[in-house]
């Protein structure tokens, strides 16, 4: 069977879709034909699809985040437009939030819950049969007879050793290595995201990745991880990764194993994480520390306890100092991540924040815009009290530190929520770009990216009279080098026979701004 995995990028940030890699390395070990396409925003959808359908693939599977389900289902409908033929798969956070919602649209053909690997290899083999029994595979949503139906819950992997290391050879991997890195304020020539674990047991009402990944810890072995990083080491001479997982070092005993196994290996490589505040000891950082560990990034979300507790994060302004405080005597660099806009937050909170990041002194600080993801309790608690509407997704229902204005806002305006970012953004600043400068390296390397990413300017001090947020002329300029580098060309035709139906340029799909703010 050929299989397309397709990200509905909304962003350009440079970080590898690892969830539908993780699926395409999967089917690829099946015997199945795989490609994958993770095109930029500033690229037509007709140009996307076009280029898709072109190849002819038998299933086209699409991940969606909330913020990508608009560009999602623009694509779906676009394939069933071109060739009705090719079947549409949906699979993500969104998704396994909103099965029955995403289902209901009429270009889409199943819906994958939960962990996708298993599911949907499962699914293309049962495609490939005369007369597939969709109805044995587990974590499965699909349309029959008119009719949507919900298979059981798949079981969650047990052993992640199993799966594949993700393809990331179906991407062009030389775009995602580019420098400075993942790694904030530390250059690396060529740089990546990897996973080692999944699943949360933690309750932070903001956050719904256990949705997907359940609430019981899996991680890989220490070896599994090890091998996939020298394979990065021999095949793209990757310098450092950005670990993605949730929360790194939750399980402290696999965490100083992978550490010390890491660091027999001696090998010319730097890693950073993200860690809670209320795991790892002297000796774990220590040990992190001599096995490349460069930075940790805290999720410390508010100096405020009263915050903190409406957030259910289970810490305290004290085990954030003394973790900070630790960290740094350990030689590791330290990040933190905010979230404001919460309810009940006053400014009384955000000075309480004001207070502790300067009293912590992070390498790095973010600020977000708490954001009610489907999944979370954030959410559900959103929809019953009607501060959003039930099943809502745009391209503005993004979590990251680019937006210009929040998705939500309860005790505060949306100008006061802009203003308190700007205001705790600005102060951290100086101390981001102080780092910068203590180091020669970046400072050569980050001067010649903004050289040619000058023509951005413009746009940056656009979105600055906005937001009032400095970085943003930095991350325009960084933007616009990236947009105008990626290397897949979707004005080419490329290989493959002339799609079955003729694509108009401006069809009524392509026009449709439905497409971009909610359910049709």
């Amino acid at each position: 069977m050929r299989a397309t995995m397709l990200n509905p990028k909304v962003e350009d940030v440079s970080t590898m879709p690892l969830g539908i890699l993780y699926v395409g390395s999967t089917l690829e070990q099946a015997g199945h034909t795989v490609n994958a396409f993770d095109p930029l925003p500033t690229v037509a959808d007709e140009k996307v699809i076009r280029k898709i359908v072109r190849w002819e693939p038998d299933v086209v599977a699409i991940s969606c985040t909330t913020a990508q389900m608009g560009r999602g289902l623009a694509f779906s409908r676009l394939i069933k437009e071109m060739n009705p033929n090719v079947q549409t798969v949906f699979g993500g956070y969104h998704v396994t939030a909103h099965t029955l919602e995403v289902l209901r649209d009429d270009s889409v053909d199943f819906a994958i819950r939960n962990e996708g690997e298993w599911t949907m290899r499962e699914l293309c083999e049962e495609l490939e049969k005369k007369q597939p029994d969709l109805a044995k595979i587990d974590g499965l949503a699909y349309k029959e007879d008119g009719r949507m139906k919900v298979n059981k819950p798949r079981e969650l992997i047990k052993n992640l050793d199993e799966i594949p290391h993700p393809a990331r050879h179906l991407l062009p991997v030389e775009w995602y290595l580019r420098p400075p890195g993942k790694i904030r304020g530390y250059w690396l020539e060529r740089s990546c995201t990897m996973m080692a674990s999944r699943g949360c047991p933690y309750f932070c009402t903001f956050c719904g990745s256990n949705a997907v990944f359940g609430r019981v810890p899996r991680y890989r072995s220490a070896e599994n991880v090890i091998e996939e990083i020298k394979l990065l080491q021999e095949k793209w001479k990757v310098d450092g990764v950005w670990f993605a997982d949730d929360e790194f070092t939750i399980n402290e005993k696999w965490c100083k194993d992978f550490s010390d196994k890491l660091a027999a290996e001696k090998l010319d490589f730097v890693w950073s994480c993200q860690a809670r505040v209320n795991h790892g000891d002297m000796e774990l950082l220590k040990s992190m520390k001599k096995s490349g560990c460069v930075q940790i990034d805290y999720g410390v979300e508010s100096g405020s306890q009263r915050i903190l507790n409406a957030l259910r994060k289970g810490t305290t302004p004290k085990m954030i100092r003394e973790k900070f405080a630790m960290t740094r005597e350990a030689g590791i660099r330290t990040g933190a991540s905010h979230l404001i806009g919460g309810p009940g937050e006053t400014w009384d909170d955000l000075k309480l924040t004001y207070e502790q990041v300067k009293a912590i002194r992070p390498n790095f600080a973010d600020f977000y815009f708490l954001t009610p993801l489907p999944g979370s309790e954030f959410y559900d608690q959103a929809v019953h009290n009607d501060w959003i509407p039930k099943t809502p997704y745009s391209d503005k229902w993004l979590f990251t530190r680019v937006v210009d204005s929040p998705t939500i806002s309860l005790n505060m305006s949306p100008e006061e929520l802009v203003k308190a970012r700007s205001w705790l953004n600005n102060m951290q600043m100086r101390r981001n770009y102080k780092s910068y400068i203590s180091s020669p390296k970046f400072m050569v390397g980050i001067t010649k990216i903004l050289a040619r990413g000058l023509p951005g300017l413009p746009k940056g001090l656009k979105r600055y009279y906005k937001t009032r947020k400095l970085e943003i002329i930095v991350y325009a300029m960084l933007e616009h080098n990236r947009l105008n580098s990626y290397p897949v060309n979707f004005d080419d035709e490329g290989e493959g026979h002339p799609m079955q139906v003729p694509v108009q340029e401006g069809t009524k799909y392509a026009k449709d701004n439905l497409l971009r703010t909610g359910f049709r």
